[in-house]
């Protein structure tokens, strides 16, 4: 099973913090979000749409990389701060 975690603007979208898939096989994260925005019950591209980065426990990672069971997926919304 691999765990999403939503923050900021994206989590309010989708109406949750976590939303976790099981997977079978190593899977491209497109693939995944897919799957994530099934399980959630929501329009599939809400959870790539806005979104600045993609790590993949810990690291930024494409759109492309392959996903496994186990993996923490999160979807960073772009920042805004000031001083």
């Amino acid at each position: 099973m691999a765990r999403i975690l939503l923050f900021a603007s994206i989590k309010d979208r989708a109406g949750t913090g976590r939303i976790d898939v099981p997977l079978t096989a190593p899977t491209p994260l497109r693939a995944v979000l897919a799957k994530a925005a099934a399980a959630a019950g929501i329009e599939e591209g809400i959870l790539s749409r806005g979104c600045a980065l993609f790590a993949v426990n810990q690291e930024t990672v494409p759109l492309d990389h392959l996903v496994n069971d186990g993996d923490e997926v999160a979807l960073l919304p772009p920042m805004s701060g000031g001083r």
